[in-house]
Parts: structure tokens; sequence; C-alpha cells
């Protein structure tokens, strides 16, 4: 059986790990130029489940073979740490199997299934099931298409697939014309684009999810130690704008989450030059100013429908992400309407609340939420979730167990 596994990122790299070590045979197609390119480009950013819940068995079965020690199960590991410490090393174990075939700087276009059609055999008919896949692929040497697989896992994930600004989910006005210019990433905020000197540079962040809070956590840390950091959150929820967890297992959110709601209440902001809280309101319109570099960004009140332009250095949007669908649309899968998900997964996820929540609550349903209409594929990690944001990488690491259990029946 031979296995395509679409990103290598860590739930790709752990189904490669898990298939290579059952006797099975895989391609893993990685777009970055190494293994978790994406987990590196947040490498910044501190997790916010430890080690413990960040590692399979395999894997640290894999790194005591290779006689790498295990990173302490307690720490909470950088991006750039859980990489170094973990992944790059189950890449390393993947690139020496004769078992498994790493192609780096290849990015997957699309998946068809040999001679059929979208459309043709619909409903798990066994002429699709006997047709193998094949995968467009695009590199340094060009495309190339490459055929022979019996089984696809789409693990590609959404980040760096970003939402919009603008209210609705559309792009704001003038959105998309300046949308190199925003930041829809977690971003380096050390460097003198984020702070300055006789004039400080404002920064507007827009969202209210844990990347944004994230972001402001590290641009009040840039301004306790060198000042010159103005800041102006917009969010569109109205109240607190975190919910926190009584308890928390996890610190790290409990912190941040506490930290954002003081922020927005007027709180914990003498570290910045400058600090506004836009609750209930949305971007309206960002327009260029060429002659400074800065940015105008209307911003429209949802309290008094009045509108104001905020003149800003840097434009940080934390809207989330969604999955890019156009690498399967040649195939029968069947995405949920609202999250995008696959929609068997999505629709036990709304019946158990949505898959919203305390992420540390969740578990993976169960292996036949994991099956698609299209026979061998199947969609994990991150893009399983469609747009939703609570996925944890012990979801993934049971998601590949489950994926096994189908395999090796």
């Amino acid at each position: 059986m031979h296995l395509g596994i679409l990103g290598g990122g860590p739930v790709g790299v752990e189904m490669a790990v898990a298939a290579v070590r059952s006797g099975l045979t895989v391609t893993l197609m990685e777009r970055g130029p190494q293994i978790g390119s994406n987990v590196l480009s947040w490498g910044h950013v501190k997790l916010f489940s430890p080690n413990s819940l960040n590692h399979s068995t395999a894997g640290l079965a894999v790194l005591q073979e290779m006689g790498v020690p295990h990173p302490a199960p307690e720490l909470f590991p950088t991006g750039a740490e859980f990489v170094s410490g973990y992944l790059s090393h189950l890449g390393r174990y993947l690139d020496n199997s004769d078992k498994c075939k790493v192609l780096l700087g290849t990015q997957v276009l699309s998946v068809g299934r040999e001679h059929l059609m979208k459309a043709q055999f619909c409903t798990k008919s066994k002429e699709r099931e006997a047709s193998k896949f094949r995968v467009l692929v695009v590199g340094d040497g060009g495309e190339e298409v490459i055929e022979g697989f019996d089984i696809i896992i789409d693990a590609t994930g959404t980040y760096g697939n970003h939402n919009w600004l603008g209210k609705g989910g559309i792009p704001a006005k003038g959105e998309r014309g300046l949308e190199k210019h925003i930041l829809y990433n977690i971003p380096d905020v050390s460097t003198d684009k984020f702070f300055g000197g006789e004039e400080p540079k404002v920064s507007m962040v827009v969202g209210g999810g844990a990347s944004a809070v994230t972001t402001l956590a590290m641009l009040q840390g840039v301004g306790r130690e060198k000042g010159g950091v103005s800041v102006v959150w917009l969010t569109r929820r109205v109240g607190e704008p975190y919910s926190v967890i009584e308890n928390d297992p996890l610190p790290q959110r409990e912190a941040l989450y506490k930290l954002g709601n003081k922020l927005a209440a007027g709180g914990q902001d003498k570290d910045f030059a400058s600090f506004r809280y836009l609750g209930n309101s949305c971007v309206k319109e960002v327009r260029a100013r060429t002659e400074t570099g800065k940015m105008e960004v209307v911003v429209e009140s949802g309290n008094t429908g009045e509108e104001e332009v905020v003149v800003v250095d840097n434009l940080i949007g934390h809207v989330g992400y969604r999955p890019d669908m156009s690498i399967t649309q040649e195939l029968q899968v069947h995405y949920c309407y609202a999250t995008e998900g696959p929609m068997r997964l999505a629709a036990a996820m709304m019946a158990s609340g949505g898959g919203g929540g305390d992420c540390l609550a969740q578990v993976a349903p169960g292996p036949d939420m994991l099956r698609s209409p299209e026979p061998g594929l199947f969609v994990l990690g991150m893009k399983s979730y469609g747009r939703g944001s609570a996925f944890l990488l012990k979801i993934g690491q049971e998601q590949v167990q489950q994926v096994m259990q189908i395999l090796t029946l």
C-alpha cells in the first residue's frame, strides 16, 4: 500500500512515521524547504501545550532508537524548539527509511483519480476505490504528476490561508490590493518596524483569539524593554473578549486570556506609549498612504455606527484561517457548509458542542468520522477542523492512530 501524504507539518510527519513503522510505503510532500516549515514561520511563539501533549508514543520511540534525548515533557516549547527537538529528528528518520520518500519544496496543486472524473461512480463505488490517486505538484523543476497512490492523507493545514478583515467575513474595501502589506500571521515584533524612538510606531491588532493576545503580549514586552510602542486593538466582540477557564491546566493560555481582558478593560497598559481597545467594531476600509508608508484604517463602531480613520504603521489581522479546498476539488469530498471541514467530522463536532470550548476536553470522535465519500482520502490535522481553531496536536495523534486502524484491518 502506497500513501501520499500532503504536508510535512506535525500531523503529516506523525502519519508518515506510523505508516512506515507499519511497513507501508510513503511519499511525503512538503511545500517548504524543510520539515515543519510552517511551524518555523511562528518559531518565536511558545506553544500553549506542554511537550507531553505534543509527542506521540511512536515519535518518542523513534527518538530513543536514534539516541536523541526526549524533550522534557513538562516544558512548553517555542515553535522553533518543537521542530529542532522533535519534528526534525522524525524527518531525518523518514529520510533515512527505504519505505519513505520525502519531497521538500514540493507544493501540491491538485489531486485526482486516474481516468475518473469527479462525478463518475458516486458514493464509495468499487470503481473509484480500485482507481489510484494521481497528484499534480510543482517544485524547483516545474510541474510534475506523481501517480500510483492507494491512499491520500491531506494534512496541509490552514495556517497561512487567512480569512479577511471585513464585516461579514468578506474583504474590507481596499484589503485585497494591500494584502501583501498586511500581517495575517503572528509577527516577530522585536524589529524596529514595531517600535520607535521619538515617534512611537502604531500597530493595529484585529481579532479576539489566541493569536491576537499573543501578539499583544509580545508588543507589550517590546514596549516595556524599548518603548515607543502604540497599539490599537480592534475586535468584533461585545463585553470581555476572552472566557477564562477556571483552574486552566494550560497556564500560558490562562495568563494570556486574563491579560487580554485586563487590556480591554483599560488595565495593564502602562508599557505602551498609547493603547486603545475598540470592541464591537469592524474594519470597513484600508487605504495606503504612499508618501509615508503608513495605512489608513476606516473603523466602524457597532455601538454607534460612526466611522473613524486610524493611521497605523502596521496592520495585523488575526482573523483566523480557512482550508484550501481547491487541492481536492476533483475528488468526492463533502465539506461542511459552516466550517468547511469534512462533513462527517464537522457534524460530530457540532453535536458535541461545535468543536469549540476547551480544546483539552476534546477527543477524536472515532475512525468512521474520518472516512470520506472518496474512498482512501483522509483529511487530518488542523485542516480537519475547517475554520475552527480549537485543534490540539494530541487530537492529530489520535487521528493518525485511527487511520492506521482503518488501513491495517
